[in-house]
């Protein structure tokens, strides 16, 4: 059995992070002594985010009541004093991810699409720097909900075996331009290209590969940007090569992790 969280051994702030919706407050931070050394030990960490706290207007703030009251915890809008609002639920959770010292396998879901394109390229060299195997995984948006990610890090002997898999796939099939054609069908998609009139790039190089295998969201236009099919955002070519050449380095270096 993989150890897993006890609330009864968590601080106050803790047990509402681990038992309600609000998965983690700041207040957290202020518990970093008390965090139970049983989280060290725990192999997988699956965490459904919550919707992030809105900013409240002048009028509101000041007409509560307790700043140090506890969060109610009730999902129907009701105010929550200003300690405990959650702006950033990612971050919050990603901050913690290094107290997570042995976990193999992390599971965030309910992702803000527009947040995480902002913040992908740097979070992939911070929180998930450690992980040779990332996957990013699009819910498109509804008439009732606006688009989300569900983010999948593995790391150790697993993160390994996939990636042996999907090198052998690729020998196996002699595809060895399936990272250019991917990037050419994400082309249609992506407004910004369509706007500027930019055709997709020609070529990618294995650092591109992976970042291209990794997010679904992105696409590598011929003026060596990458651009987002979900917000108005960009990435120079440049900076996304820099980063993921970590990455590579990373896989390289546990390659005698694998075994099939």
């Amino acid at each position: 059995m993989q150890p897993s969280i006890a609330a009864q051994e968590l601080p106050w702030a803790l047990m509402e992070a681990v038992s309600k919706p609000r998965t983690l407050a700041p207040a957290m931070r202020d518990h970093q002594k008390c965090f139970p050394e049983s989280n060290s030990l725990c192999l997988r960490l699956c965490v459904d985010l919550m919707e992030r706290d809105r900013p409240v207007r002048d009028t509101e703030s000041s007409s509560e009541s307790d700043t140090n009251a506890r969060p109610s915890g009730s999902q129907d809008g009701a105010r929550i004093s200003a300690q405990w609002r959650i702006f950033n639920p990612l971050g919050e959770l990603c901050d913690s991810l290094p107290r997570f010292k042995q976990v193999e396998s992390v599971e965030l879901s309910n992702v803000e699409a527009g947040f995480l394109d902002y913040r992908f390229l740097r979070m992939r060299a911070t929180a998930f720097g450690s992980f040779p195997h990332v996957r990013v995984q699009v819910h498109p948006p509804s008439l009732t909900a606006a688009a989300t990610y569900t983010i999948r890090a593995f790391r150790g002997a697993k993160a390994f075996r996939l990636i042996a898999k999907r090198l052998l796939l690729r020998e196996n099939t002699q595809d060895l331009v399936s990272a250019v054609a991917a990037n050419a069908l994400r082309a249609p998609n992506v407004g910004s290209m369509q706007r500027l009139g930019l055709r997709e790039a020609d070529e990618l190089d294995e650092a591109e590969e992976v970042f291209l295998e990794e997010y679904p969201s992105v696409c590598k236009a011929s003026d060596d940007t990458w651009y987002s099919m979900q917000s108005a955002l960009s990435f120079s070519g440049r900076q996304v090569r820099r980063r993921y050449q970590q990455v590579l380095q990373l896989r390289q270096a546990g390659q005698q992790h694998i075994s099939l």
